[in-house]
C-alpha cells in the first residue's frame, strides 16, 4: 500500500507543539483525497481535526518517507509537514469525533516530548523541533530521510 499523506507542526509561541492521541497508542497521518495538494489537505485537516480554520498555514518544513507494517498491510508513506505557527496554545476540538480515532491531545514542550515514554512520530520529533528552533526553517524542506519502521 502506498499512501502520500500531511502533518501540521503547529507551533505556540515558539515553544510547544501540539500532539495528538489515537485509538491503540498509534499515530495515524491524514490521507490526501483525490485532487488535494497538500496544503489543501494540510489545510483541511486543520479544520477537521484541530476545529480551526482561521490558521494559516506555513511554509512545508520537513519531508519523510516512512515503511511500516499497519495491522496486516505493509505501508509506503511520503509524508510532507507544514509549520503553522499560532500565538498560544488552544483547545484542540475534532469536528468528527465518530469518525477520527483522537482519544486526546496535548502541547508538549521539547523537553515533555523527550521524557515522553510513549512513541511520538515522527521519531525524533523533539530534536527536529529543537533545530527548527534554533536554526529557522529553510527556504527548501528538511529530508528527513527514509525510515522503516518495524
Amino acid at each position: 500500500m502506498v499512501r502520500e499523506t500531511v502533518l501540521a507542526a503547529l507551533i505556540a509561541g515558539l515553544i510547544a507543539a501540539l500532539v495528538f492521541t489515537l485509538v491503540q497508542s498509534i499515530w495515524v497521518t491524514p490521507l490526501i483525497l483525490q485532487g488535494e495538494t497538500y496544503e489543501d489537505a494540510a489545510t483541511r485537516e486543520l479544520a477537521e481535526e484541530v476545529g480551526r480554520d482561521d490558521l494559516e498555514l506555513g511554509p512545508c518544513i520537513w519531508t519523510r518517507q516512512v515503511t511500516f507494517t499497519w495491522e496486516r498491510w505493509r505501508v509506503h508513506q511520503t509524508e510532507r509537514t507544514f509549520l503553522v505557527p499560532v500565538p498560544a496554545p488552544f483547545e484542540a476540538v475534532t469536528v468528527f469525533p465518530d469518525e477520527e480515532p483522537i482519544t486526546g491531545h496535548g502541547w508538549f514542550t521539547i523537553e515533555r516530548l523527550r521524557a515522553e515514554r510513549e512513541t511520538v512520530y515522527p521519531i525524533g520529533l523533539a530534536g527536529h523541533l529543537e533545530r527548527l528552533l534554533a536554526d529557522g526553517h529553510r527556504d527548501e524542506p528538511l529530508d528527513l530521510g527514509i525510515v522503516v519502521e518495524d
